[in-house]
């Protein structure tokens, strides 16, 4: 995709996270030969004016993509989150993470569509499996509130959502253009990816 074309929004990939279900980097395992974390990165750049990872330098360095770690670290995804938005020049931008192999492009262009027509701080996918987000868009006015929750020790994602306007993108909107449920089944433990493998090309 050309430059001109690109939506001025930005992309943050969330790879701090400790692996320790998994017993290895999930990061660096590969889906049809591609780094999960480098999948994740190019899904968005292919769409988004700039894409960051989010998590330690010295490990994620060297792959063609800004890094920038957590302020605090071993906070969790909410500490990834106001992080990247504290280092956003985008109003809108999207998280996601690093181990969701059937994320596609067609999830991604309804993401970020409905996130520039829209007048809450966060879209984010409901499913029957509940709030998904690490896949999701969030807007910089959300900053207050993530600072609140992080400074009351709340460091769940979902935990903030009851302080914003959330945007739900509902399981109906995304039957009706293919993207099944299980497009956000990520990858915590080795079951999770035998599971993965029977349906994806897995080097």
């Amino acid at each position: 995709m050309e430059e001109c074309s690109l939506i001025p929004m930005g992309g943050y990939v969330l790879v701090g996270g400790g692996s320790r279900r998994m017993g290895r980097d999930k990061a660096f395992m590969r889906v049809q030969g591609k780094l999960l974390f480098l999948r994740a990165a190019e899904l968005l750049q292919q769409q988004l004016a700039s894409v960051t990872l989010l998590g330690p330098a010295g490990r994620y360095g060297g792959y063609g993509f800004p890094v920038i770690p957590d302020r605090l670290p071993n906070r969790g995804p909410l500490m990834a989150l106001c992080t990247g938005l504290e280092s956003s020049n985008h109003d809108w931008n999207v998280f996601l993470a690093c181990d969701l192999p059937f994320v596609d492009h067609t999830f991604l262009h309804l993401l970020v569509e409905r996130a520039l027509a829209s007048r809450a701080h966060v879209v984010v996918p409901h499913t029957s499996e509940g709030w998904q987000p690490l896949c999701a868009a969030y807007n910089r006015k959300c900053i207050p509130a993530v600072k609140h929750a992080l400074r009351e020790g709340r460091d769940k994602v979902t935990n903030v959502f009851s302080l914003l306007s959330v945007d739900p993108i509902t399981t109906r909107e995304l039957d009706l253009v293919g993207i099944c449920a299980q497009a956000f089944h990520n990858m915590n433990t080795m079951k999770d990816w035998d599971m993965a493998r029977h349906q994806l090309d897995v080097a």
